[in-house]
């Protein structure tokens, strides 16, 4: 049984933009009502001034120049020394200090000064930013300049920056939390929350940003070449970890550089096994393998990536007894959105990619021009070619594509496994290992993991959506109902045809095998299924596997969905859980879909009320009541 790690929520909000935000808000109506009126117009002046550094430094490194970073210390520093007065001042206002003895008092008094003090820390956050930008500004450019080492030299000297701010802000976060527990007054409550929407998401940011750049350095193979097993899986055959790896191969990165790439067709490596391999769960019923032989491109079964990236590499290591510190996958919607970065790839003998159209182009040289330059063949030239592109970019665009890389992992379109317990730690706090989630049997949870059982390409043209309903009994009984609906439409075109039409099928044919994993204190009420919004049997729905996995319960079931069809897949369920409001869901995203359009509707002991979200990312959808 794999085990599996709490993962707190992930912020997306990037820390440049985050301290920005941060100084805006905690200006010195947090203290208006009391104290010296110096100290409020000192920290009303510092604040604006802390404001106008981010606008002289500019809010994207790309923006980033000598003369910018010059300009925003020098008012970042005379912005700080003004609020480390006024704070000073505050802090040992004797009114101030003689209301911290007055019951009910000394909690508004207290959380105004914690406020106070924020913004203090903030100011210092931002003269860690400013001090990081001199570092980029700084950074050796022009001809002969090998990106790699320069990448890690910055991140090494980043990151004492990055952690100094990180401590700082979650000490800030800290209080501001404890504040919170107390009976304040409206108008202090309203600028605790204010404070708080803030600091929260910068002490997230600052904290990711501090643990890739203590982790980064090694994974890129400062201390010695790194192989990583390669997984480029094809998101539009949907399967747990996010597609069928036609092609898998090894990525080698020693001093930030890349210096080896060795891409192989997938059935390369399967024939050539030194150890069984039968297929897990389900997977045999509905793939059928030679010799019964689980094929590596089929092998990311279980949709927890570090127990799915083990098995593989086992695969590829017997197959060709090369040693591995870990697993990398990338799908074609990173590469897209990578390539928005980088702009077109030009690929002699293949032509251009660009960023829109990259996905249904590899889809079709890889699976419909099969001629004497087309196929999986042509995989390696072109992946080569876009990664040489990717890593030649100049230091200007590195924020662009971390960017880029950020989002894909929090989408799950990138996700690595490596062999160094640290270093998967680190891993797991950025979103960036693909488990999934483990929560405490008091919360709720959904994932839905997909399999395309059919060799098709259809996940490229079918569109889903999910409704859940949940009504809530104050004996804290949770009835569930979620309806997984799929629109398939008729054939586009001749690419469309050829892409989803396979002799072993009726033409377009979709099969698909799906397991909803549900807390461990599910009871399963029935599993329905519709086509066109009638019930049919005949085309697939009832329970086909009920299993415990770590915390959850796992109920899977299988269907067909023929072209210009719709079908949905309808679970019911009870839970247990505590009757308390808020009710809380977190959905869980399956890797390789870009999202998952969901309407969350709620019925509770007096009220109904409904949420929606795309679900590209993780996602907690929380209704008060």
């Amino acid at each position: 049984m794999r085990k599996r790690k709490h993962k707190r929520p992930r912020s997306k909000a990037r820390f440049v933009t985050v301290i920005g935000v941060l100084a805006a808000v905690l200006v010195g109506v947090a203290v208006e009502g009391y104290g010296l009126y110096r100290s409020i117009s000192d920290l009303r002046t510092a604040t604006a001034e802390l404001q106008l550094s981010l606008s002289n430094l500019g809010r994207t490194p790309a923006e980033w120049t000598p003369a910018r970073v010059d300009a925003a210390a020098k008012t970042q520093a005379d912005a700080s020394a003004k609020l480390n007065r006024a704070d000073r001042r505050l802090q040992s206002d004797p009114l101030a200090r003689l209301l911290l003895a007055v019951p009910y008092a000394k909690d508004q008094v207290h959380t105004a000064l914690d406020i106070s003090s924020a913004a203090v820390e903030a100011a210092r956050a931002d003269g860690d930013l400013v001090a990081l930008a001199r570092l980029y500004v700084n950074l050796p450019k022009g001809p002969g300049t090998a990106p790699g080492p320069v990448l890690i030299a910055l991140l090494r000297s980043s990151a004492p920056l990055l952690a100094d701010a990180d401590a700082r802000l979650a000490n800030t976060n800290l209080r501001l939390d404890r504040d919170s527990q107390l009976g304040l007054l409206g108008p202090v409550r309203t600028q605790l929350k204010r404070a708080q929407a803030a600091v929260g998401p910068a002490r997230d940011s600052a904290h990711a940003g501090s643990e890739a750049a203590q982790f980064l350095p090694a994974l890129l193979g400062a201390a010695g070449p790194k192989t990583y097993l390669l997984l480029l899986p094809n998101s539009s055959e949907l399967r747990p970890t996010g597609g069928f790896s036609g092609e898998v191969g090894t990525v080698t990165f020693d001093q930030g550089k890349l210096t080896k790439l060795v891409l192989l067709d997938e059935f390369t490596v399967s024939a050539a096994y030194r150890d069984k391999f039968p297929p897990q769960g389900q997977l045999g019923t509905y793939l059928s393998f030679n010799n019964n032989q689980t094929e590596i491109g089929d092998a990311g079964w279980d949709p927890d990536f570090p127990t799915s990236a083990r098995l593989q590499e086992k695969m590829f290591t017997s197959a060709t007894g090369q040693q591995l510190d870990g697993t990398i996958s990338v799908d074609p919607y990173l590469i897209a959105s990578l390539l928005k970065v980088t702009g077109p790839v030009d690929v002699p003998g293949y032509g251009t990619f660009d960023s829109a159209t990259f996905f249904l182009r590899i889809n079709v040289i890889a699976n419909v021009d099969i001629g004497p330059s087309g196929g999986k063949k042509g995989l390696p030239v072109i992946a080569s070619a876009i990664i040489a592109k990717i890593l030649a970019q100049p230091s200007s665009q590195w924020a662009q594509l971390a960017t880029s890389l950020q989002v894909g992992a929090n989408q799950r379109h990138l996700q690595i496994y490596v062999h160094d317990s640290a270093q998967e730690k680190n891993l797991h706090v950025l979103g960036l290992d693909g488990s999934l989630q483990n929560l405490p049997l008091t919360e709720d949870y959904l994932m839905v993991v997909e399999a395309n059982v059919a060799g098709t390409k259809a996940d490229y043209y079918i569109k889903r959506s999910m409704s859940v309903k949940v009504e809530i009994y104050p004996s804290g009984l949770n009835r569930h109902e979620v309806d997984i609906h799929y629109e398939y439409p008729p054939s586009l075109d001749a690419v469309d045809t050829k892409l989803n039409t396979y002799s072993t099928n009726p033409p377009g044919l979709y099969r698909d095998y799906v397991r909803f994993y549900l807390p461990l204190t599910t009871t399963l009420a029935n599993i329905g299924f519709l086509i066109d919004g009638k019930p049919a049997p005949a085309y697939g729905g009832g329970l086909k596997e009920q299993v415990q996995e770590g915390t959850d319960q796992v109920y899977g079931t299988f269907f067909t969905l023929p072209r210009g069809h719709s079908a949905d897949v309808i679970i019911y369920y009870e839970v247990s859980l505590p009757a308390d409001p808020p009710f809380a869901i977190y959905i869980q995203k399956q890797a390789g879909l870009v999202d998952l359009p969901t309407l969350l509707t709620v019925s509770y002991p007096g009220g109904i009320v409904s949420r929606k979200s795309e679900v590209s990312t993780d996602t907690t959808l929380t209704v008060p009541w």
